[in-house]
């Protein structure tokens, strides 16, 4: 493993924790990779062995509806990881299907032993479950806005969400991941979340060239009260 991306991983929470010795065994069993775009990474119901780092590209989490609808559940970038929380259940099965919408490189590491890590390491324990549990906060967020707010509130939140704490008029943020993806994460269809961007574009809030939105007037975006 490359010396940058151990750093990296080194100071992601789920490590970060983990004593050295600990750490450099569970490196030690990580596996490269390689998935090519709309390639399956694993599947709903399947028994959940390991867990995922994303290096490279982008992960999408899904499953399908009733009506056999896809439901896009969360996009995972690199730098991220995902289906690291189904060790800690007593049905250990993903409960969502795992695609690459693009070329994608992943580390995977297997959960049994790191659950095992914790186990004999007591105060890494307590402190990953301290991060899932703002994980959890921040899906009941997710929730609380996907039930109770609208298509235009949710379309917005998701801009803010792209833009850094410094962000001005003028800034510039790129959509890498396909429209129809972000849509079916915000629970709308694509011509709804299309007619909304456009609403702004002519409300002179945004403009949108492609993938790339400009932010014309930030003031108003994040005070927009035409919900």
């Amino acid at each position: 493993m490359q010396a940058n991306l151990v750093a990296q991983l080194r100071h992601y929470h789920l490590f970060c924790t983990l004593p050295e010795d600990a750490f450099e065994l569970l490196v030690g069993q990580a596996r490269l990779l390689n998935f090519k775009n709309e390639e399956a990474i694993f599947f709903q119901n399947q028994a959940a062995e390991r867990f995922y780092f994303v290096v490279d590209g982008i992960v999408k989490l899904s499953r399908l509806s009733q009506d056999g609808q896809e439901k896009v559940i969360e996009i995972v970038k690199p730098g991220n990881a995902f289906g690291e929380a189904i060790m800690f259940m007593d049905k250990q099965f993903y409960p969502v299907d795992a695609y690459a919408i693009e070329a994608t490189q992943v580390y995977s590491f297997p959960s049994r032993l790191y659950k095992e890590l914790l186990e004999t390491h007591p105060s890494a324990c307590l402190k990953i479950l301290g991060w899932l549990s703002m994980r959890l906060h921040a899906r009941l967020n997710e929730i609380e806005t996907l039930t109770l707010q609208n298509a235009t509130h949710r379309v917005i939140r998701y801009i803010i969400q792209q833009l850094p704490n410094d962000a001005k008029d003028g800034h510039k943020i790129n959509l890498d991941i396909p429209k129809r993806l972000i849509a079916s994460r915000l629970s709308i269809q694509p011509e709804t979340f299309s007619r909304i961007m456009n609403k702004l574009k002519t409300q002179g809030i945004i403009q949108v060239h492609s993938r790339e939105i400009e932010i014309v007037d930030l003031a108003k975006l994040i005070d927009y009260d035409d919900l």
